[in-house]
């Protein structure tokens, strides 16, 4: 691996990571917001 790509990768990894994260964690209170209102929906 060259030394000028070096730096970059780390960054570039920790970037991917955290947008996972992200996407991850909004996908998770999606599917619990829609369980919580199919909940509601069925208890009506």
């Amino acid at each position: 691996m060259p030394k000028d790509i070096n730096p970059i990768a780390p960054l570039l990894r920790g970037f991917l990571l955290t947008s996972w994260r992200r996407i991850c964690r909004a996908s998770e209170s999606r599917s619990k917001l829609y369980l919580v209102m199919s909940g509601a929906a069925d208890n009506q």
